[in-house]
């Protein structure tokens, strides 16, 4: 019997790989990390049950980044069988890992998009990885957050994330897309923008996305919660609201509390947000 590593070099050694493993289809999803992609195909051609185990759910999802086409394509497939027949405590640990470092797979053929509706129809495990996002302070949360923000579901959380979010830029961010109605992010690509194109003269920016928001949250309220943030960047997010909305009547108290005595110390971003809305309004 072949080892997983091993591949077949003739098509009677494959034959009798592949029907070894349809004598056993429960075993389908060890062949998932078998080395010819002919059995990888085989494999996911005979998923369609419950996955076990969060490493099963991480080996299908990655078939999305296969090199052979034709197991990218019967990944696709076997994602679909097999999402929804999985329970989300099993799905969370590998839909995690993809939401941080899928964007880095060059082969997605479009199942980038099949994946993250497939995240999007599960508001159980949507919620979950959003509460992570909520309370992790690494570097990984602030990849999945980019990700996640291309789901509506995202919405429902914005208020929370803006008071709670243990990363201030996660807050800041959560405070903006209130504040503006729309949700923005990167979409992991750059283009060109010139400055001089006589001179040759130009930078790199980053190409960012947006959506609306589908249930507005009381931006207002958020606001002035985050008044209390010590943090300089969603300070500097209030300002930005303040200077954005300083013609509404609501606002004038916060704008008094704000030039007030409200931030004794402030950093110099801050400062100068401050002295321009002081510059537009009479207090």
């Amino acid at each position: 019997m072949w080892t997983i590593r091993s591949v077949p070099d003739s098509g009677a050694a494959l034959e009798s790989e592949l029907a070894l493993w349809a004598q056993e289809p429960g075993r389908s999803s060890i062949a998932l990390f078998h080395g010819d992609g002919r059995v990888r195909q085989a494999a996911l051609k005979q998923l369609d049950q419950e996955l076990l185990h969060p490493l099963i759910v991480y080996g299908l999802i990655s078939r999305l980044n296969d090199w052979a086409p034709e197991v990218r394509a019967e990944a696709k497939l076997a994602l679909v069988r097999c999402f929804s027949k999985t329970p989300s405590d099993i799905l969370f640990p590998a839909v995690w890992i993809v939401l941080q470092y899928g964007t880095s797979w060059k082969r997605w053929s479009g199942g980038w998009g099949a994946f993250l509706q497939l995240v999007n129809s599960r508001e159980t495990l949507f919620n979950g990885i959003a509460e992570k996002v909520r309370l992790d302070r690494s570097g990984e949360a602030s990849r999945v957050f980019r990700n996640i923000c291309q789901s509506p579901l995202l919405d429902a959380h914005l208020e929370l994330l803006a008071e709670k979010a243990s990363q201030p830029h996660i807050r800041a961010s959560a405070l903006r897309f209130a504040v503006h109605g729309e949700v923005t992010w990167w979409n992991g690509e750059f283009e060109r923008q010139w400055i001089d194109k006589s001179l040759g003269k130009s930078v790199r920016r980053r190409v960012m996305v947006k959506r609306p928001i589908a249930n507005q949250p009381n931006w207002y309220a958020m606001v002035e919660r985050s008044l209390r943030d010590d943090s300089a960047a969603v300070r500097n997010e209030v300002l930005d609201a303040l200077i954005l909305l300083r013609h509404e009547d609501r606002c004038s108290q916060l704008i008094e509390m704000v030039l007030g005595s409200c931030w004794p110390k402030v950093a110099y971003s801050t400062k100068s947000r401050m002295e321009f809305l002081r510059s537009k309004v009479q207090l």
